[in-house]
């Protein structure tokens, strides 16, 4: 399901209520609010060398295209799963 918001602050409520295995965003203000309430965020777009400090957790992934995201989440879930 694609779900859609028109505020940063409805989008992160909306993503705590259906607590999603993989949220992605544009917003590393958005990623770090969900990042401690959700397995798995991911921040798309950017230089990925660029990630705030605030959003560096185990469960935060960084990627330039979500062709690059969707390919390192894959892998993670591969290994976590051998």
């Amino acid at each position: 399901k694609v779900l859609v918001c028109s505020s940063d602050l409805g989008r992160s409520a909306m993503c705590r209520q259906i607590e999603p295995e993989l949220h992605v965003d544009a917003s590393e203000e958005i990623v770090a609010v969900l990042a401690p309430h959700l397995p798995n965020v991911a921040i798309v777009g950017g230089s990925s060398s660029a990630a705030a400090p605030s959003t560096r957790r185990e469960n935060v992934l960084v990627a330039d295209t979500l062709s690059e995201l969707v390919d390192s989440y894959i892998a993670a879930r591969t290994m976590a799963s051998a």
